[in-house]
């Protein structure tokens, strides 16, 4: 069944929405935080739904792809260095004009 990227897959037309697992479900099964059965039963269903099987497909596509979240406090260290390198190099030009 073609996907609407144009991509081709192995699965079966989709399910029935009642049967499809909600939005909720299927983030907690990418997150790896559903109970084992739960987690089997979901993927049993994705074997037999091509849009359930896209929907996490383009999900895990989505989060690979992604760049790292930058860390907040990585401006304020880089301040607080760039702060005591000026400091040290400050202490020492005074250190070298006393001398």
């Amino acid at each position: 069944m073609p996907t609407a990227s144009g991509s081709q897959t192995l699965y079966s037309e989709p399910m029935d929405d009642d049967a499809c697992p909600d939005r909720r479900t299927l983030t907690a099964f990418l997150d790896g935080e559903l109970p084992e059965r739960k987690a089997a039963g979901v993927s049993d269903h994705m074997a037999q739904c091509g849009i359930c099987y896209d929907t996490i497909a383009a999900a895990v596509r989505a989060q690979r792809d992604a760049p790292p979240p930058e860390s907040p406090l990585f401006p304020a260290f880089a301040t607080a260095i760039a702060i005591a390198m000026g400091l040290t190099l400050a202490l020492w030009l005074v250190l070298a004009r006393l001398s």
